[in-house]
């Protein structure tokens, strides 16, 4: 057997059984691979900003509060806080951003979302128990 073949044996059959792991993962219910796929920064952020853990290792939604300003601008610009605080999952978080403060206490971040069609930028402070947004508004092209 040449070794081109021996290659392409090796790497078709651990393309196939990562498959086959990835889908026998998927349908279980735990749900193992949210828990493995929250390793990336902006995953974790997210999640600390809106999942309380608790001691007994479950997870609860986090206490949600939005400053007089930010939520002013909210409802100028026709979104409503259910709306942001869902579309804050599928954000992305601006590390870079000069508002972003991830060694501060409160820890603050800046993060980009679609909602409805539109860009916006929110910025949400990280306290102990709750998460406080503190600006809200349109992204500028």
């Amino acid at each position: 057997m040449s070794r081109r073949r021996r290659f392409f044996i090796f790497f078709a059959s651990a393309g196939l059984m990562s498959i086959f792991i990835f889908f026998s993962l998927s349908v279980r219910e735990d749900r193992p691979l949210d828990k493995w796929l929250q390793w990336l920064p902006g995953n974790k952020i997210k999640s600390m900003i809106l999942d309380q853990p608790l001691a007994d290792g479950k997870v609860i939604p986090r206490a949600f509060e939005f400053t007089a300003a930010a939520d002013s601008s909210i409802q100028a610009n026709g979104v409503t806080q259910m709306e942001v605080r869902h579309y804050l999952r599928e954000g992305d978080v601006v590390l870079s951003h000069p508002k972003s403060f991830p060694r501060n206490t409160p820890k603050q971040y800046y993060i980009t979302q679609e909602i409805n069609r539109g860009n916006y930028f929110v910025v949400v402070e990280v306290h102990k128990n709750y998460s406080l947004v503190t600006e809200f508004g349109p992204l500028k092209d």
